[in-house]
């Protein structure tokens, strides 16, 4: 799952970073001049877009609250869902 996201993502962030830099003036051919404007943009797009989607992925955590007594409570949780799955050893 985790590769499959990650492949998402760069597949996204090619699709949406080519046209950004096509719009702010950016020539990517090696050995070709680009105006102050279009290297600012291409330096805007390496801080704006990385650090919007730390800054969204940081939001997912408002309101997670796993503190010692919620662990607690799903260690036990678990705890008994072993003991009930898992056969005892012989005594």
């Amino acid at each position: 799952m985790i590769t499959t996201v990650q492949k998402i993502a760069l597949g996204l962030s090619i699709t949406i970073s080519f046209p950004i830099l096509k719009a702010v003036g950016f020539n990517p051919v090696e050995g070709s001049a680009n105006t102050p404007a279009a290297l600012h943009g291409l330096r805007l797009l390496y801080l704006i877009g990385p650090t919007s989607f730390v800054m969204l992925g940081a939001v997912c955590y408002i309101g997670y609250k796993l503190d010692d007594v919620a662990h607690g409570k799903i260690r036990e949780a678990l705890a008994l869902r072993d003991a009930a799955i898992l056969p005892h050893p012989a005594e």
